[in-house]
Formats: C-alpha cells, structure tokens, sequence
C-alpha cells in the first residue's frame, strides 16, 4: 500500500544560514501558494515550509478514509 504524497514548498533562506524554521500553515480551502509574499519576506533570514494540508493544492487525497489511529 502507497501512502498519497503530500506536498510542501521548501524556502531556504538567502543568506545561506539561519536559526529558525518557520512553517506557515493555509486556511481550509486554500493551498500553501497563499503565503507566497510572506514566505519570500520571511527566507531573507529563515527556512520557511508551506505545506499543502490533505486534499489542498497538490497534495493527494487517500482512497480510503482518514483515521488518526
């Protein structure tokens, strides 16, 4: 059995360091694009992740149902 991909954009920071990880999360309905200004503001000192939640943007959704077990 294969696990659906979820998918997430990875900013690195300019500089080429940094100290923090910052992982900005969408609202429902939406997909990680939607912090597209604040993750390039924030990569000027941080790593910035802003991955698609389940059934979002590029990330896949399962066949069967979901279960937090």
């Amino acid at each position: 059995q294969t696990r659906p991909k979820l998918h997430a954009t990875l900013r690195e920071p300019r500089s080429g360091e940094y100290t923090h990880t910052v992982v900005l999360s969408h609202a429902l309905g939406q997909d990680g694009s939607m912090w597209d200004q604040v993750a390039n503001e924030l990569a000027r000192t941080c790593r910035v992740i802003c991955p698609d939640t389940r059934g979002h943007g590029r990330s896949q959704i399962p066949a069967e149902p979901l279960t937090l077990t």
